[in-house]
């Protein structure tokens, strides 16, 4: 388009139509070019220059150009979005996987770190706390106690009086649990919460055998929710102890609803780019609700302990080296055979009392083992005097321990069908019963 008289400066133009188009402007001329232009397309050009270079045409009374340059203005975003939608579907899912990391990344190391902390001494002869050990399994396992820790408490309770254990004549080990005249007053609530889920399934709520108590486990619900409310119980206790960030926690929780915001986001963006602003931007749905996934799935390591509950963890540790080290230590004797007593629950909770039952004979001898017996456990091989009888009784609670965590795992299995809550199918033409729940598990980080 020639216009006669107009300098580069008089002249503006625009093209509309396909994104591919190129307009050039230069003294007394506009170019506008288009390549392979598919049949039936649209192409405009619009093109201003002044006024008094058409002498003696009639020219309306309005200001146009503001009107003209807001138009093509916004003409102009829109195509420029069209533009790059394209590169933004190809980029939204890497950016999206990028974004989580990195946003990741900033919340771990501003919530989720751990405090560094020392201590002086590499081993801790004795347990550096004197709270109980589900409660030092709440501060391991970042306020959730397992089975173990369960067991651990009732090992507790059998030391302190309040539980006998008994191992049974048979062909195997079987142990029956026996609940003493003493008053349970003096206990936490956790701690009277675990004694009635031991003997919750008992004909008369004072005595069961292990077989008793893993059947009873595997047949009804109530005893995997009792061990769920114990485990709350635990941690509402544990809370009073300040093991834990409150800033992490809250971050840990508000990141659990990121997948399903993130997916909304995603839908409302996709919905508003296709009808409102004509712009097909459909990865979004996908791309959004993954950052908000892989969020809520790293969820787990955004949390931390207090600097004091850093400080205890790193104490116990230094309690734990002890306990596997303590038969190659000689710079002080070891502790009396009756402190093992005291020290099996905390070893049963930090997951090494086997290896320390087995270190036991080797350093004591035989002959201590004889004059040795624990007032909480009795059996056949104790009354006729067997020899190392005492190391008989920390050796079956190992095997205790390991017969608890057993039927609470039976309580937490979906195969459980004797309570019509849905879960696993029975085998067989008929079954009386539907399943049970599944069990919950404790989630977060090791200790």
């Amino acid at each position: 388009m020639a216009v006669p008289g107009a300098r580069e400066q008089d002249l503006r133009a625009w093209g509309d139509g396909p994104l591919a188009g190129v307009t050039t402007i230069g003294d007394s001329r506009v170019n506008l070019a288009v390549d392979d232009l598919a049949p039936g397309e649209f192409v405009e050009a619009r093109i201003l220059f002044p006024g008094t270079l058409v002498p003696g045409v009639r020219q309306a009374d309005e200001e146009a150009l503001p009107r003209i340059l807001a138009e093509e203005a916004r003409w102009a975003r829109q195509a420029n979005l069209e533009r790059a939608v394209p590169m933004l579907n190809l980029l939204m899912l890497p950016a999206a996987l990028v974004g989580a990391v990195v946003v990741w990344g900033a919340l771990y190391l501003s919530a989720g770190r751990e405090h560094h902390v020392s201590i002086a001494e590499p081993y801790l002869r004795e347990p550096p706390e004197r709270y109980p050990p589900a409660i030092l399994g709440a501060l391991l396992r970042w306020g959730r106690p397992g089975r173990q820790d369960f067991a651990a408490t009732i090992l507790d309770l059998a030391r302190r009086g309040f539980i006998t254990i008994t191992q049974e004549d048979g062909d195997r080990p079987a142990y029956r649990f026996t609940r003493t005249a003493q008053p349970d007053d003096p206990l936490q609530a956790s701690e009277r919460q675990a004694l009635r889920l031991l003997f919750a399934r008992s004909p008369d709520c004072k005595s069961i055998t292990e077989a008793r108590l893993w059947s009873e486990a595997w047949k009804h619900a109530d005893v995997g929710r009792r061990f769920r409310a114990w485990q709350e119980a635990v941690a509402d206790e544990a809370r009073r102890f300040g093991f834990f960030d409150r800033r992490s926690e809250r971050i840990q929780h508000a990141t659990i609803h990121a997948y399903w915001l993130f997916a909304l986001l995603g839908i409302v963006i996709t919905v508003v780019g296709i009808v409102w602003l004509r712009i097909p931007v459909v990865t979004s749905m996908v791309a959004f609700p993954l950052f908000g996934f892989l969020i809520t799935l790293l969820r787990g390591p955004i949390a931390r302990r207090t600097p004091d509950g850093a400080t205890d963890l790193a104490r116990w540790r230094a309690f734990r080296r002890f306990l596997t080290d303590f038969s190659m230590l000689h710079d002080a004797p070891p502790p009396a055979v009756a402190t093992w007593e005291y020290y099996l629950p905390y070893a049963v909770t930090l997951g090494v009392a086997e290896k320390v039952i087995r270190q036991l004979p080797v350093v004591y001898g035989e002959e201590t083992g004889r004059s040795y017996q624990p007032s909480w456990y009795g059996g056949a091989r104790l009354a006729t005097g067997a020899s190392g009888r005492g190391w008989d009784a920390l050796s079956a609670a190992s095997s205790v321990s390991r017969t608890l965590s057993r039927s609470l795992a039976a309580a937490a299995s979906p195969r459980s069908s004797s309570t019509g809550r849905g879960g696993g199918l029975s085998s067989g033409s008929r079954s009386s019963g539907g399943g049970s729940r599944g069990g919950g598990g404790s989630g977060g980080r090791a200790g």
